[in-house]
């Protein structure tokens, strides 16, 4: 028979590094520096809220739907993360829509426009700040700062995070990690309070209506580098 290797003894590396460089590391083989991973677990912190929007469901009120119909945690997760797509958190066409030059053969752009938010986004803002706090530059955010102005459309908070991410080092097949992992946790937490207060329900707007303090609302102004 052939022998099993006992893999809980075997000697892994960096056991020490905190989650954000030990995946870093993995995603694009690349060590970021002390100021580009603050950077980034901001960025994580605020990409778990989510904004609460009756009138536009997103992969939050799946997993809040989801979770009332009865669905254990894998179910709620795996269908919030199947909403991902071309009109939400479609991370993989933003980032080949800005790698493209802003080239695309219709009027969508992905990573720009938001149904709530018409001005500029609130989280961006917070982010630029951090990164001028780090003096961390990146050209593609600038960049699509200039298309949002001359489009005359906000650049969104996944388009930001794209944009960053690709200066960062990430590529369009990696972009889509961090941003996941970070709504997953969000996600997470709608499916925990649900489950805790035993939701049952008759139809979304009735429970959207009575249990608008179950999903996360930004705090952007006590959001600290971690």
């Amino acid at each position: 028979m052939k022998k099993v290797k006992n893999f809980i003894n075997l000697p892994y590396k960096d056991l020490n590094k905190d989650f954000i460089s030990y995946a870093t590391q993995k995603l694009i083989n690349k060590k970021l520096n002390k100021k580009q991973i603050k950077l980034l677990n901001f960025i994580v912190n605020i990409l778990y809220q989510f904004e609460y929007d009756e009138l536009t469901p997103s992969s939050s009120m799946i997993a809040f739907l989801m979770s009332g119909a009865g669905l254990d945690y894998p179910q709620v997760i795996s269908s919030s993360i199947n909403s991902f797509g071309k009109n939400h958190l479609c991370f993989t066409e933003m980032a080949e829509f800005i790698l493209n030059d802003y080239k695309i053969n219709s009027k969508y752009y992905p990573g720009f426009g938001h149904p709530i938010f018409k001005g500029q986004d609130p989280r961006i803002i917070a982010i630029i700040k951090q990164m001028e706090k780090l003096n961390i530059k990146s050209k593609k955010l600038q960049k699509s700062l200039s298309f949002a102005k001359e489009k005359d459309i906000c650049l969104n908070i996944g388009g930001c995070c794209v944009a960053v991410l690709l200066d960062l080092g990430f590529d369009k097949y990696t972009v889509n990690y961090f941003p996941s992992i970070s709504r997953m946790l969000g996600l997470s937490l709608i499916y925990k309070k649900s489950k805790e207060k035993n939701l049952r329900f008759a139809t979304a707007k009735d429970s959207i209506d009575k249990y608008k303090n179950l999903f996360q609302h930004s705090n952007l102004d006590n959001t600290e580098l971690s």
